[in-house]
């Protein structure tokens, strides 16, 4: 398959679920591949940029900073995966601050 059609599927095919189960099917999945593609991302990065003959200096120094960047994110996501549907995460959405202080 193409790179190219990879967003479209993923487009089509969630919101068929969407539609058959409603938001709470598509809450701990879309999470879940969030988390993935955090971790993801900055590996595969690497390794492209290595098998392409990229300077190694260069590409750990990018990977690092995908990685730090890809922090804040996985702490979201851990976050709202803690309120196992999309109502417990919007109810609280407030709470959050009060919580952290």
């Amino acid at each position: 398959m193409k790179p190219a059609l990879t967003p479209l599927l993923s487009a089509v095919l969630s919101g068929v679920v969407w539609q058959n189960f409603g938001q709470d099917a598509l809450f701990i999945p879309s999470h879940i591949v969030s988390i993935a593609l955090a971790i993801s991302v900055p590996i595969a990065y690497f390794f492209v940029g290595k098998r392409r003959g990229h300077a190694v200096q260069h590409l750990q120094r990018g990977t690092i900073l995908l990685l730090i960047a890809a922090v804040p994110m996985l702490v979201a996501n851990n976050l709202y995966l803690s309120y196992k549907s999309a109502d417990g995460a919007a109810g609280d959405i407030g709470g959050i601050l009060i919580m952290l202080l």
